[in-house]
């Protein structure tokens, strides 16, 4: 069901000030603050400081809340984090007047203590006892809090290492420790967002939950927004699109034709005030009619961008009623082939314009030019179509630029990464940037044996990426091996077994390792040596 921003919501953010804002509480504090566009959040002062002093993102995330009064719970200031709650105690010495809330013991999360039998004779650089919760901390989750701060970032243990759906974790006062046997070495423990399961089970105080204003105001999205009969927000891209756009948008081709939102709806200066928005690919644009009526256009982004070229040559003409080619007298040029079937089947003219080149190698593609778009022939079939679109949307942006805020990410209903079910978002985190990390189970392997390879992906907040297609290129040196893997589960992880060829001993293999998903892709490099 696609969301719209509650009026409530446009009428808080219009009729806030900065007084009962973070950045307030900084300024009577002395401190400086920092805004956090993907939550729409500022850390201010000690909290700002503790923040950077003790981990950073990796350690705390992202804000959810500001900073407040939680009259309700421990009537300290507060903020919350997606794996922390800071706490401001303004009667402790210096160093512990921020402290970190105990979320895992308020959520439940205490075992029962280890048996006497497993407490170790001393404590080594594997294992320490703590009896104050009576738990073991052993290998790499020790190295880890030893490292990160101890028990002042995490507390005392409160469980051993365990399984738990499918993954070895351990809980600690403040925190719960995950084990990523699959990502690079150092980092392989991350942790658990607590701060956002304890928002999700207990909501924060209501003082917390208010918007913080937003540097360069946004304001101005949000009422369009609101005013909107049907928005749709994207996480890709952290932007609405809404009403007629939408429409357009579902009915011509949706994300394979468009891609995702680069800017709000806005009214363009530079072009007549009309009300245009960009995408990857495209700009909407909705001009007035003498009718009265508005329907949305495509802009000229290819012409815009320069990219014409000379009609052909009369002989290149195709006869008329061939139904593989066809001469368009309007700009010179043919469309032929795979490139007509997909302009056919895609929406014509009202999509693409009228073609600027015809068929043509560029930087070693097959490609061609329309006044709208730039057709790109995948001829190794890696994209999974045969004809994919250049993003002419990005190029122009970059290349133009934006008047006015209206490429800055705007909010969605509630300021947590995770969306709001109850407000119609879905939970799924998609990916714009993706990091790849691969592994072999045998660095060092006979000929003709088997072998795994391995496969971890995560997006650019680190989270694991589902569904993404895998395929690997194995180059030996008596030639070469290519392999689609399952496609990437739940924890972003794939793997595959094979047999490994007859080569030269001693020599590299390399896998060259290639991951998608949407128009994201990365890729990494692994290998393994031959042996007699």
């Amino acid at each position: 069901m696609p969301f719209r921003l509650p009026m409530v919501l446009l009428v808080v953010t219009m009729t806030m000030v900065l007084a009962s804002g973070s950045a307030a509480w900084a300024q009577e504090a002395g401190g400086t603050c920092r805004f956090f566009p993907e939550t729409e959040h500022y850390v201010c002062g000690v909290f700002l400081d503790f923040f950077d002093a003790r981990g950073g993102l990796e350690i705390f995330g992202y804000p959810l809340t500001g900073s407040c009064h939680d009259t309700g719970h421990t009537g300290l200031r507060v903020q919350y984090f997606q794996r922390a709650r800071m706490e401001l105690h303004p009667d402790a010495p210096p160093a512990y007047r921020v402290q970190l809330g105990l979320l895992a013991d308020e959520l439940g999360y205490v075992f029962p203590p280890v048996h006497e039998d497993r407490i170790p004779r001393a404590n080594t650089a594997l294992h320490h006892y703590f009896p104050e919760t009576q738990h073991i901390v052993s290998y790499a989750f020790l190295d880890y809090f030893r490292e990160h701060g101890g028990i002042d970032i995490f507390g005392y243990p409160r469980s051993e290492f365990m399984y738990e759906a499918g993954r070895v974790v351990q809980y600690f006062q403040r925190a719960k420790m995950v084990w990523h046997p699959e990502s690079a070495l150092g980092s392989r423990i991350k942790l658990s967002d607590l701060g956002e399961e304890y928002l999700e089970r207990f909501d924060p105080p209501a003082d917390c939950d208010r918007l913080d204003i937003v540097p360069g105001g946004r304001t101005d999205a949000l009422a369009t927004v609101a005013a909107s009969s049907d928005c749709r927000y994207f996480e890709e891209t952290r932007h609405y699109v809404c009403d007629d756009f939408l429409d357009f948008f579902d009915t011509r081709g949706s994300l394979k034709i468009f891609g995702y939102p680069l800017t709000e709806a806005f009214a363009d200066p530079t072009r007549g005030q009309i009300r245009v928005q960009y995408f990857q690919r495209a700009r909407m644009e909705l001009p007035p009619s003498e009718a009265g009526d508005q329907q949305v256009q495509l802009g000229l982004l290819g012409d815009e961008l320069g990219r014409t070229f000379p009609p052909i040559s009369e002989e290149r003409i195709p006869p008329p009623g061939d139904d593989t080619r066809r001469y368009f007298p309007e700009t010179g040029h043919t469309v032929e082939h795979i490139f007509l079937d997909f302009f056919r089947e895609n929406g014509g003219l009202t999509i693409f314009g009228y073609p600027r080149s015809s068929m043509t190698f560029e930087d070693g593609d097959v490609v061609q030019y329309f006044q709208r778009a730039r057709m790109v022939w995948d001829r190794d079939g890696q994209s999974g179509a045969p004809i994919k679109l250049t993003n002419l949307g990005e190029i122009y942006v970059e290349r133009v630029g934006i008047p006015g805020g209206h490429a800055d990410p705007v909010p969605p209903a509630r300021h947590r990464l995770t969306g709001d079910p109850a407000a119609g978002q879905t939970t799924t985190r998609s990916a714009v940037q993706l990091k790849a990390s691969a592994s072999v189970r045998h660095p060092v392997v006979g000929m003709q044996s088997p072998q795994s390879l391995y496969v971890y992906l995560e997006n650019q907040r680190g989270e694991p990426v589902e569904g993404a297609v895998v395929t690997a290129l194995l180059r030996y040196a008596s030639g070469h091996d290519s392999f689609q893997l399952p496609a990437t589960d739940a924890r972003g992880f794939t793997q595959l077994t094979f047999e490994t060829r007859a080569s030269v001993p001693g020599q590299r293999v390399i896998i060259d390792v290639t991951a998608v998903y949407n128009d994201a892709t990365a890729t990494v490099q692994t290998f393994f040596v031959p042996s007699h």
